[in-house]
């Protein structure tokens, strides 16, 4: 009897966490009211990517997305040891043993086998459920924001700098602080380095 000993995880990092953010398409490009062909049309940019990751509520999701993958792994380890012990018994016993305490033994490791496979699947679908139910209200309000300034400022577009690529477009104002002062943050603290924002060209 042969099993594949490889030790699965469940992964669920932050890092994935913050990938939700992208995947629900936070201010890919948003468009606020129609104008017409002779207006001048203003442009606004920013990271959503930072901006939701610098909420404070953004802290709290990881940290209860944390706890609650954590509690979820604990239950893998545990089946999966579960199995390891079941499988070194079996190997060290199974030619002792008659044919028919054999074939028992072998259907409870495959039995356990699938429950972990099961356990697995449900796992990574019950995280990513929680997911939407964590940052979905974080997202919404961030995206509310946005909208809020970019309507107060007129603006027709807002870009999000963080997703795809700009090979040009016309000049464009950072509206990171105020969407930030809309959310009652403080001011992002000045890069070093700052990269062009979209059509600046600096």
């Amino acid at each position: 009897m042969k099993r594949n000993q490889t030790v699965r995880t469940i992964n669920a990092s932050s890092s994935v966490a913050r990938a939700l953010v992208l995947s629900l398409g936070l201010f890919l490009v948003t468009l606020f009211g129609a104008t017409s062909a002779s207006a001048q049309l203003r442009f606004g940019h920013l990271n959503s990517a930072e901006l939701v990751s610098d909420m404070p509520e953004t802290k709290k999701a990881d940290e209860e997305l944390k706890k609650y993958t954590e509690d979820l792994q604990a239950q893998f380890q545990s089946m999966n040891q579960d199995l390891q012990t079941k499988y070194s018994e079996y190997q060290a016993k199974g030619s002792t043993l008659s044919d028919a305490i054999r074939e028992i033994k072998a259907k409870e490791i495959s039995d356990l086998q699938g429950r972990i496979d099961e356990f697995q699947q449900s796992a990574q679908e019950t995280v990513s459920r929680k997911k939407e139910e964590l940052y979905g209200p974080i997202i919404n309000r961030a995206n509310k924001a946005v909208k809020d300034v970019a309507k107060a400022g007129k603006y027709a577009y807002v870009l999000d700098t963080s997703v795809g690529t700009v090979i040009y477009a016309q000049d464009s104002d950072d509206i990171s602080n105020a969407v930030r002062k809309e959310l009652g943050m403080p001011p992002a603290p000045p890069k070093k380095a700052d990269s062009p924002a979209p059509g600046t060209g600096k």
